[in-house]
């Protein structure tokens, strides 16, 4: 093999190297491209599904709450169309009712002016609700449909609540007074406590106008408060457009925790539940397929490149090689050539191998007659 050959293998053997590595390396990325879809994927889905969880959860809540109002509204009908309410029944009912739902804090029922006539903690005290949203939007508006507040402080509790309310009629349909029922919003934060979160996650209940009603874990500050309306520009926007549910990466986080949310607003209802898990925690798996990538790709270029260079070393060693071994036959051709002597050198067979010009001279032959003689052939003569 001529240096000229040596060389172009040695450079194909360098190149076909560099090609294995880098496709490894791509095939790596590739892998780890697709891990990431994958670990993306499954982190949506899992936000999706534990937001569709708390939604369940809480419109399951708010159908027993409504259930325990309607019971109640249906008493005072039927006591109403009677022609007598029966103050002890109507008691016994709502004792009976927040017993059933020990998340009700109190079942109370207003006059058409807004007292409180029935109810825990207003036998004594002189409480109305004329003053609040929902009995105005009841009266004014004959709703019979449910009303569901946001945040408001308690006025017989002094706690923050979310009141479930309906009205209900005397015998010829007119307004008669509201049936309200007040569930404090730490029966909410439970509800948001059901699913596992993991170390960072969230899951965070709003009213429809972005207010809190509650939060967990619940973070201090004005931000963990009832009522606090501040969101990142991503929770408008899906608000917004009016979607069920949507899927989002914030950094605008209250606590400054960046998280893939997903929105649920819940039909029919003035609720929005968001769910946020903290990508690291998820990603962990991927991070160290990264790691292990990592070092088997460092592993395998450093294997190939102690291959190439111990192939390159034994391609030039073996050029080297053959480079002295024809320097040398080329000196003896010379030597030979040039000699004023005959020379043969014969194999061992006794048939010519080399022969010089003089010793062809000798014999009467050509250069080329010599080389097909053996030795018998001038021996004889």
């Amino acid at each position: 093999m001529n240096i000229k050959k040596f060389k172009l293998f040695e450079t194909k053997l360098v190149l076909g190297i560099l090609f294995i590595n880098l496709l490894f390396a791509f095939l790596a990325v590739i892998f780890l491209i697709s891990s990431h879809t994958q670990y993306q994927y499954n982190l949506n889905e899992t936000s999706h599904n534990l937001a569709l969880l708390l939604e369940q959860c809480i419109t399951d809540k708010i159908r027993l709450i409504d259930d325990a109002v309607l019971r109640v509204e249906r008493e005072l009908a039927y006591q109403m169309n009677a022609g007598q309410v029966d103050i002890k029944r109507i008691e016994q009912i709502l004792s009976s009712e927040q017993k059933q739902l020990p998340e009700i804090d109190a079942i109370r029922i207003t006059n058409a002016t807004g007292e409180v006539i029935f109810g825990k903690g207003v036998a004594n005290t002189a409480v109305s609700y004329a003053d609040r949203d929902f009995f105005q939007k009841h009266k004014n508006h004959s709703i019979s449909d449910l009303i569901i507040t946001e945040p408001i402080k308690g006025k017989v509790s002094g706690i923050w609540v979310i009141a479930f309310t309906r009205c209900y009629h005397s015998m010829d349909g007119e307004f008669a007074g509201v049936i309200s029922a007040a569930v404090p919003v730490d029966t909410f934060s439970r509800l948001l406590a059901i699913p596992s979160l993991g170390k960072t996650g969230t899951a965070v209940l709003r009213y429809a106008n972005m207010g809190l009603i509650a939060r967990f874990p619940p973070i201090k500050g004005e931000a963990g408060q009832p009522g606090h309306n501040k969101v990142s520009r991503e929770f408008t926007e899906i608000l917004e457009s009016g979607l069920h549910s949507a899927t989002f990466h914030s950094a605008n986080t209250p606590d400054s925790v960046e998280r893939t949310y997903t929105v649920n607003q819940i039909p029919g209802r003035p609720f929005t539940i968001a769910v946020g898990l903290v990508d690291d925690e998820y990603f962990a798996p991927w991070k160290s397929q990264i790691a292990w990538l990592s070092v088997m790709l460092g592993l395998f270029f450093l294997g190939s490149s102690v291959f190439t260079w111990k192939g390159i070393r034994y391609l030039r060693d073996r050029s080297a090689m053959e480079q002295a071994i024809l320097d040398d036959n080329t000196r003896r051709q010379i030597l030979i050539e040039q000699s004023r002597d005959g020379i043969v050198v014969l194999d061992q067979e006794g048939k010519v191998r080399e022969a010089n010009k003089r010793f062809a001279e000798m014999l009467g032959y050509t250069p080329e007659e010599v080389q097909q003689l053996h030795v018998w052939d001038w021996d004889t003569q």
